[in-house]
């Protein structure tokens, strides 16, 4: 009866959802559809170059150098012996490596223990522009929403095209240029800790337009406004390149910070690539622009303390990392001063940790004020929202499987951690916690316990139509009422990459169905293939009334 009573909500209620309001408050909101790179990753078919295993990584490197706009260098199937890193400076290229029947890279990039630099796979043309010599005070135009600001001069060097990064003192009060951590600020300067990362689309003297719109209302005249950007037009920033169907392996102990390191760059990406043995990140993005890592697969780590992460994301914003595969990792996905950016449909299992009965922070926002960011769908052991580097508003949690817990973890095994100083969470339409283990729906002391809320972000804590298995239902406090929430703040409908699998994958109403196989990262993780391609692609409603039964 409980099953039928269910559907019929489902149907009944979500007829009348156009009638009702989204339960995500139009602060929260931002049009993270605009994530990831424009319009897709393009799916280029000009060969400009093939090799073959033996090739050395200079002749990749002479390659990539001379590859065309718009073309791919591709690596045949079998296994390279690379004895140092490859650069992909250039604009609009692809490195693609081949795949097997199942659509697993079948090409080998084994670097030996001589390669080193910041990135073994480096997608940039210069270094990060942590102190930039071109900025200027922005003197109107920083409220929410807006796309044209006014600037104190004519900006000299800035192209249409370029990346304009945006920032601001700390005020210390909504946004905090330090955490817990002694000694630790961030930021620019060390306080200009509220940051965005734009695109230029007109100039007219000292009036620059951009996409996307402002995120934040925290914008002031009194924090000091400023807009900064690096080189001359779009030549120190990487655009529109990417790599494909690769997988690398690093000698343990060896060179290279990262396994792939990304950024300054625009719209550039890392697709369907495997990633084992790192020592800091499989993948870091710093200062970019919708950059996308999809589809991959990431394990293993040289050590297993702190700072080791699958996807480390700073200074960005609209980036998207999705239907990634985090395994036998520390931390699956940290986040720095990166805002408006979607965080979807990963699966991630097996966090070791130095204390080996402690559940590391699994995924995290980490500090360096982030804001407007989507966290959907994604199966995962813990969210932590800490304050160690700084703090984060506006971050958004929907229909995501949070277990809580791994086993051999007694310690930190809560299923989401809010520090305080993190203003206007949502935690929304979630499925929470393990059965059998967890035993307390909110504590601040408790390593059994679904919420551990900071006193100082629980009064603009939005949560909201969240099963968890202490209740064994939605709580009472967190009924919709007539509110609704989304099947998707990503999608319209079902992706085409879900295939046969259902969608959305997590329903609070039937949490036995939020299952690692329903999720197509899960699926490629048991099954070590995609899912299967659906006969027909029937989409629910855009939008789902939830009522606790």
């Amino acid at each position: 009866m409980l099953r039928l009573f269910c559907f019929v909500s489902l149907v009944v209620f979500s007829l009348g959802a156009a009638m009702a309001a989204d339960v995500l408050p139009a602060a929260n909101k931002i049009d993270w559809t605009f994530t990831g790179v424009p319009g897709g990753i393009p799916n280029r078919t000009a060969i400009y170059t093939t090799l073959n295993p033996g090739a050395s990584a200079s002749q990749i490197q002479t390659a990539i150098d001379n590859c065309p706009n718009g073309q791919v260098v591709f690596l045949s199937a079998g296994t390279y012996t690379l004895s140092s890193g490859l650069r992909i400076a250039r604009d609009n290229m692809t490195l693609r490596g081949a795949v097997d029947a199942k659509n697993q890279p079948a090409t080998i990039l084994n670097f030996t223990s001589s390669a080193g630099g910041w990135g073994l796979i480096d997608i940039s043309k210069t270094s990060y522009p942590t102190s930039p010599s071109s900025f200027l005070d922005i003197t109107s135009g920083y409220s929410r929403g807006s796309t044209t600001i006014t600037l104190s001069s004519t900006p000299t060097g800035l192209a249409v095209g370029q990346i304009l990064a945006l920032d601001q003192i700390a005020d210390n009060n909504w946004v905090w240029d330090h955490g817990t951590e002694s000694g630790s600020t961030w930021g620019r300067n060390g306080n200009r800790t509220l940051t965005q990362f734009v695109r230029v689309t007109a100039i007219s003297g000292s009036t620059v337009s951009f996409e996307p719109g402002i995120y934040s209302s925290y914008w002031n005249a009194s924090m000091s406004p400023q807009a900064y950007w690096w080189g001359t037009g779009t030549s120190q920033t990487v655009k529109l390149s990417g790599i494909e169907n690769l997988k690398i392996n690093r000698t343990p102990g060896g060179g290279g910070d990262h396994n792939v390191a990304v950024g300054p760059a625009d719209s550039c990406w890392v697709k369907n690539v495997s990633s084992t043995q790192c020592k800091s990140a499989h993948v870091k993005l710093g200062w970019t622009i919708n950059c996308e890592v999809r589809d991959s697969y990431f394990t293993i780590h040289d050590d297993v303390g702190s700072a080791t992460y699958s996807v480390w994301v700073i200074y960005s914003s609209a980036a998207r990392v999705e239907n990634n595969i985090m395994y036998n990792v520390p931390c699956a996905l940290g986040m720095m001063s990166t805002t408006g950016s979607a965080v979807a449909y990963n699966y991630g299992t097996v966090f070791p940790y130095s204390s080996s009965s402690w559940l590391p922070e699994t995924t995290m926002t980490h500090g360096g004020h982030t804001d407007h960011n989507l966290f959907e769908g994604n199966f995962v052991p813990s969210f932590w929202a800490d304050r160690i580097h700084g703090n984060g508003s506006y971050n958004s949690y929907v229909r995501n499987r949070v277990t809580g817990w791994e086993s051999g973890k007694t310690g930190s095994t809560r299923c989401v951690n809010i520090q305080n100083e993190h203003y206007n969470l949502a935690v929304l339409g979630n499925v929470l916690g393990t059965a059998g283990y967890h035993n307390v729906y909110s504590s601040t002391s408790s390593d059994t316990t679904i919420f551990n809320v900071g006193t100082g972000a629980e009064a603009t804590l939005i949560r909201k139509g969240n099963w968890n298995v202490v209740n064994n239902a939605i709580p009472s406090g967190e009924s919709l009422g007539s509110d609704t929430i989304a099947a998707s703040y990503l999608y319209a409908s079902k992706p085409a990459w879900f295939g046969s699998l259902p969608w959305p994958t997590v329903d609070p109403l039937n949490p036995q169905t939020a299952v690692v196989t329903k999720l197509p990262a899960g699926y490629r993780f048991v099954n070590g293939a995609i899912p299967p391609p659906s006969l027909t692609q029937l989409s629910p409603p855009t939008n789902l009334r939830l009522v606790t039964p």
